[in-house]
C-alpha cells in the first residue's frame, strides 16, 4: 500500500513555533499510540515522534506472514505467526558483560505501531483481589483499572460497543449450539478443570481468553472488521485523512532533554528543549523547544529509562518537605544544583512497604532504570499424533499455585494450528503435524527486581541491560512441582500412554517482551519515579506511559492494563489542559 507522508523535523519545528503542540508523546506503541487516539478523539493536536518509520500498516496477523495459508481448510494451517515475525524483526538490546542471563530473547520494534504490531492479542486482567504482590498499584490506580479502564480498554481494542460479546465467546454465539466450535472449548474446559483438581486446585475457572481483536463484524451494511489491534491502524488512518490533530515525525529518535528549574510549582523542573537525531542517515542532532507542552515517554521500558538517564534525571537535587522534617546528615549523591533536605526513612511516612525500609536515604529519581524485570515463563508441549483434530482453543486460569508461587496457566489446544509450526517438533520449518499438539504456558508474578537495571554505555550512549536475574526458585521441590502439573494436564488430555511427558523449560528474558519497572509508578517520591496519574514525581510537564511504569510484573499479559492506562491518562491530561486555561 502507499504510506501517508509523514512531516520533515523543519516542519514540525516551524508548526510547532507558530502554534505549540500541547501534547508531545515519544513513542508510538501500546502506550504511546492509544493515548494519541484518546487525546485527537478529545479534540486536541498531538504530536507523535516515532523512532522507525512507516514499515507496516497494520497488525502482523492482518497480513500475510511465514506459514499461513488463507486459501487452506486444513486445521493443521497455522493462525498465527507473530513470535516468527517478532524475532526477525526485532532490535535486541545489548546486554553488560557478566549479566545474568548473558542472552535475551526480547528487543525494540522501531515502527509506527511498535510492538502492538506484534503481539499476541491476549488480553488477561489483573485481579487485584487474588494477586498478592507486595508492590501494587496505587490503590485509586486499581479501583479505576477494575471498575471501568479494562472494559474501555477492551472495547477499545475490539472495536465494540458495550453490549457485543468479545471475541472468542462472539464466535460461539456465531456458530451456535452443538457446534464444533462449542463442543471443542466444552471438551478442553473439562479436561483443564479435571487436571488442576487432580492437582488440588479443584475451583478453578476455565475461560476463554479474550482477545484485542474485532474478529466479528456490526450489524453495519459493508462493514469491514480490522481483525487484530495495533495503533498503526488508527495513526495510519488519521494521516491518510490528513487529520490537523496529528502530526507525526518519524525517522527521529529522541536521546535526551534539557531541564530548568520550573518556576511554579516549588521544587520541580520542567523540560525546556527535546534533543533529537535523525535515524535514517542524517548525522546531527537537533533541539525541539517544549514551549509548555506536556511532554509523554512511551518509548518503552527500556528506551524511556535510557533518555531519563542520559538527560540526568536521577541526579537532579530537588529540595521536598517531608512529614519528618529536614534531615540530621548530608545527603548523598552530587553537590552541584540546588541542595536536597530529602530526609532519612521515616516509618511514620508509610510503615507498610518493606522496600522502603530496607532502602538508604537518596534523592528523587534515583530508582530511574532500577528494576528491571521480566517475570519467568516456563512452558512445555505435548503431542499426540493419533488424537482427532478439533479447532484450536486457549484457555487460561490464574493462581495456580506451584510450590508456593502464583502463576497464571494457559493452555492451547491444536497449538501447531494456532501459535506456529514446530510446536510438535521444535523444528519450525517442518510440515505441521496432524493430531494434537497441547501448549503448555505458566506466567509468574514477581516483585521488581532491585539488581538488574538500565545502564548507558559510557561509549555509544546506548542502552545496556545489566541484568543479575535470580530464579524465582531453584529447589527442587519447584521443579518436582512443575513436573507433577505437566503430568496431570498430560494424562488429563490423553497424551501417549507409557511416556514422560516434557518437563516445563523456562523461557529466554525479554522474549514475550513483558519487561517492566524501570519507571515505576507509586504514591511518593522516595519509592517510585512517577505517581498515580503517571508524572514523574519532581517534574511539572514529564508523564510516562509504557510498561516500564508497573510496579510489580503481574502474571498477566500487561497490554490490557497499559491500554486501559493510556485512556486514563489521556483524560487526566486533557482535564489539566483545561484547567490550567
Amino acid at each position: 500500500m502507499a504510506f501517508p507522508r509523514t512531516s520533515t523535523l523543519s516542519e514540525v519545528q516551524l508548526a510547532h513555533k507558530l502554534k505549540p503542540f500541547p501534547f508531545i508523546i515519544i513513542g508510538s506503541g501500546m502506550g504511546g499510540g492509544t493515548l494519541a487516539r484518546r487525546l485527537i478523539q478529545k479534540g486536541h493536536r498531538v504530536l507523535l515522534i516515532e523512532k522507525g518509520g512507516l514499515e507496516y500498516s497494520t497488525h502482523v496477523l492482518n497480513t500475510s506472514r511465514p506459514h499461513f495459508d488463507h486459501e487452506s481448510k486444513d486445521p493443521s494451517t497455522p493462525a498465527r505467526d507473530n513470535e516468527v515475525v517478532f524475532q526477525q524483526a526485532r532490535k535486541p538490546w545489548a546486554v553488560k558483560p557478566g549479566s545474568t542471563p548473558s542472552e535475551i530473547g526480547g528487543g525494540a520494534i522501531n515502527a509506527l505501531g511498535g510492538r502492538s504490531l506484534m503481539w499476541s492479542l491476549e488480553t488477561p486482567e489483573i485481579n487485584f483481589k487474588k494477586d498478592p504482590v507486595k508492590m501494587a498499584f496505587p490503590e485509586s490506580v486499581a479501583k479505576y483499572l477494575t471498575r471501568e479502564g479494562y472494559d474501555k480498554a477492551l472495547r477499545l481494542m475490539a472495536n465494540s460497543p458495550p453490549s457485543d460479546p468479545l471475541y472468542p465467546s462472539s464466535q460461539v454465539k456465531v456458530a451456535g449450539g452443538g457446534s464444533l466450535v462449542e463442543r471443542s472449548i466444552e471438551d478442553a474446559q473439562k479436561r483443564l478443570r479435571d487436571a488442576l483438581k487432580d492437582y488440588g486446585k479443584d475451583d478453578s475457572t476455565a475461560d476463554l481468553i479474550m482477545n484485542g481483536a474485532e474478529f466479528s463484524t456490526t450489524d453495519e451494511l459493508y462493514y469491514f472488521p480490522q481483525g487484530a489491534y495495533s495503533t498503526a491502524d488508527y495513526l495510519l488512518d488519521r494521516l491518510h485523512a490528513k487529520d490537523e490533530k496529528l502530526t507525526v515525525l518519524a525517522n527521529h529518535e529522541v536521546t535526551s532533554f534539557i531541564t530548568d528549574p520550573a518556576t511554579a510549582p516549588k521544587y520541580m523542573f520542567n523540560i525546556r528543549d527535546i534533543i533529537l537525531r535523525s535515524t535514517d542517515g542524517h548525522s546531527g542532532t537537533y533541539d525541539l523547544p517544549t514551549q509548555g507542552a506536556a511532554v509523554i515517554l512511551c518509548a518503552g521500558t527500556v528506551d524511556s529509562a535510557a533518555i531519563a538517564l542520559r538527560s540526568g534525571l536521577n541526579n537532579l537535587r530537588i529540595k521536598l518537605d517531608w512529614p519528618s522534617g529536614p534531615p540530621s546528615h548530608p545527603p548523598s549523591g552530587p553537590s552541584s544544583g540546588p541542595q536536597s533536605t530529602y530526609p532519612p526513612h521515616d516509618d511514620r511516612v508509610d510503615p507498610a512497604s518493606e522496600l522502603r525500609q530496607r532502602r538508604p536515604n537518596r534523592y528523587p529519581g534515583h530508582l530511574i532504570g532500577k528494576g528491571l524485570t521480566d517475570h519467568e515463563i516456563w512452558s512445555t508441549r505435548f503431542w499426540n499424533p493419533d488424537q482427532d483434530s478439533k479447532l484450536p482453543v486457549e484457555l487460561s486460569t490464574r493462581n495456580v499455585n506451584v510450590n508456593g508461587h502464583n502463576s497464571l496457566l494457559t493452555i492451547c489446544t491444536q497449538a501447531e494450528s494456532f501459535y506456529l509450526h514446530g510446536f510438535a517438533t521444535g523444528d519450525e520449518d517442518a510440515p505441521a503435524k496432524k493430531g494434537n499438539t497441547l501448549n503448555v504456558m505458566l506466567e509468574f508474578e514477581s516483585e521488581l527486581d532491585e539488581a538488574s537495571s538500565v545502564t548507558i554505555d559510557p561509549l555509544t550512549s546506548e542502552p545496556r541491560l545489566d541484568l543479575h536475574r535470580k530464579p524465582l526458585d531453584a529447589s527442587k521441590k519447584f521443579q518436582d512441582a512443575l513436573g507433577s502439573l505437566a503430568r496431570s494436564l498430560y494424562d488429563n488430555f490423553d497424551m501417549p500412554k507409557g511416556e514422560e511427558p516434557p518437563q516445563p523449560a523456562q523461557g529466554k528474558f525479554g522474549f514475550v517482551a513483558h519487561e517492566v519497572g524501570t519507571m515505576r509508578m507509586g504514591e511518593e517520591p522516595r519509592s517510585s519515579v512517577v505517581d498515580k496519574n503517571l508524572k514523574v514525581h519532581f517534574m511539572s510537564d514529564l508523564f510516562v506511559c509504557d510498561l516500564s511504569i508497573f510496579p510489580y510484573s503481574p502474571m498477566a499479559n500487561p497490554s490490557l492494563t497499559l491500554v486501559a492506562l493510556a485512556i486514563r491518562l489521556g483524560d487526566h491530561l486533557v482535564e489539566i489542559h483545561h484547567g490550567s486555561k
